[in-house]
């Protein structure tokens, strides 16, 4: 597999506990809104980077993440190209780039909440065993007002009773076995 990096991460400080993994095709302002909500974290930007997997080879990638460095500098932000298209290749990708212990995955059409890190990085520090997939509540986000007979319930989505959430409404998934995984 070939794969051009971009741009190296403005900031070099020891491996990062997470790498958020954002793979995007042309849709540049979303995926500006993607990456200022993850520059945003409340947690310390040494702890994570943020790898932008650029699958339409267009430039508009490169553009949005210069004009976020310049405005974030202390952010570790990688741009990295995947000529192949598709979500899986792009993912790929980006799981082979990521230096952090863990990789963690957002939609280019996704806004994390300032928390979200912090959440994710708790629940991976605390709970034993450590969990293998955590995921989380998903709340639609409109670019325009929805239509009347669509409700938020037709988007929120659960996972499952609440007793099985840990800290957060994180969803677990610890592995039992060789190639096994429960919830």
């Amino acid at each position: 597999m070939k794969v051009r990096t971009v741009n190296e991460p403005t900031v070099s400080e020891g491996r990062p506990e997470v790498s958020v993994v954002v793979c995007t095709y042309a849709r540049p302002a979303m995926l500006q809104r993607c990456i200022r909500s993850l520059a945003a974290q409340t947690v310390s930007p040494s702890e994570y980077e943020i790898v932008i997997v650029d699958n339409a080879l267009r430039g508009d990638a490169q553009r949005v993440v210069q004009s976020i460095r310049r405005t974030k500098p202390e952010s570790r932000i990688v741009l990295v190209e995947e000529p192949h298209q598709g979500l899986s290749f792009a993912r790929n990708t980006g799981a082979q780039v990521a230096s952090g212990r863990y990789v963690a995955f957002v939609d280019d059409d996704a806004a994390a909440s300032p928390e979200w890190l912090a959440a994710v990085m708790k629940v991976l520090q605390t709970i034993c065993p450590r969990p293998t997939v955590v995921g989380g509540p998903i709340v639609p986000l409109y670019d325009a007002p929805k239509p009347k007979w669509f409700r938020d319930e037709y988007e929120l989505r659960t996972w499952g009773p609440v007793s099985l959430l840990a800290p957060g409404g994180m969803l677990l998934g610890i592995k039992h076995g060789r190639g096994s995984s429960r919830t």
